[in-house]
């Protein structure tokens, strides 16, 4: 699977963060991963490193924080002929 773009943006009306991943596909919990693995990077317990580190080993031993799927949903898919 590859991750095309990721953006976050918070929405203070709202006050939530709207995370937008584009990818070509998606493994079980590579979302909830993804996104809790950006608020720890946020709050200075993890760097850019650890999920390279993560993708180049494929170990899911190492993860150690994911989101719950509370909030989160499907907003598109796109299928090319």
């Amino acid at each position: 699977r590859e991750i095309y773009r990721a953006h976050v943006e918070y929405d203070p009306l709202e006050q939530t963060y709207i995370f937008k991943i584009l990818g070509n596909g998606f493994t079980q919990y590579m979302v909830r991963i993804l996104v809790g693995y950006m608020f720890e990077i946020y709050r200075g317990r993890e760097t850019l490193d650890t999920i390279q580190m993560l993708y180049d080993t494929k170990d899911r031993k190492y993860v150690h924080t994911k989101v719950t799927a509370e909030g989160l949903y499907l907003y598109q898919v796109n299928y090319k002929k």
